[in-house]
């Protein structure tokens, strides 16, 4: 009862996240795509045109692997450390605008959507 008095517990708040993207203690980023997106994927029977929404996206590598099957992805995170680190670390150059509230990259068939 305390924590919901409180605001909730402290890995609930925005900050927290933020934090711990900045100073990179992100032990849940994986540095090879999830093996069992790609062993799975294909039983959604998602055909390359269907956009692929992911959420708390991070700099994931799943992101590439969603694009390189065709579809076009759109990525929600929190973080700009991710947000920046997920295109600089593939070597892409993003444009950016701001949509409903949110810093919006694009490149080619990815988008990133910064924000809470």
């Amino acid at each position: 009862m305390t924590q919901l008095r409180a605001g909730g517990p402290k890995w609930m708040k925005a900050d927290f996240w933020q934090n711990r993207w900045e100073d990179n203690q992100i032990g849940w980023h994986r540095q090879v795509l999830n093996p069992m997106l790609e062993k799975w994927w294909g039983e959604l029977g998602a055909t390359a045109a269907d956009p692929v929404l992911v959420p708390l996206a991070g700099k994931s590598l799943d992101l590439h692997w969603l694009q390189e099957q065709g579809h076009p992805v759109v990525g929600v995170e929190l973080s700009s450390v991710a947000v920046n680190d997920f295109f600089a670390e593939a070597g892409m150059a993003a444009a950016q605008t701001t949509v409903h509230g949110f810093e919006c990259f694009t490149h080619k068939n990815i988008q990133l959507w910064q924000g809470d």
